[in-house]
């Protein structure tokens, strides 16, 4: 599984790009180009850091795409 569909599945509570933006405390704008390319390169370390922290799982969970 790629981070993004983990993200995903993080994040299926929300119905809409906004919800999973604020979620993650990340801009709609790179929500969405994360939406349109579903096989988008792992972020930054800062994001995934910050994505983390809001999804309360290890930085490496996030990037490497694994289940909690």
């Amino acid at each position: 599984m790629s981070w993004w569909e983990y993200v995903q599945r993080q994040t299926q509570d929300c119905t809409t790009q906004g919800q999973i933006a604020s979620k993650l405390g990340v801009d709609q704008t790179r929500v969405s180009a994360w939406v349109r390319d579903g096989d988008a390169p792992a972020p930054a370390p800062a994001t995934a850091i910050k994505i983390a922290r809001r999804l309360g799982v290890a930085p490496a969970e996030v990037l490497r795409g694994s289940q909690p």
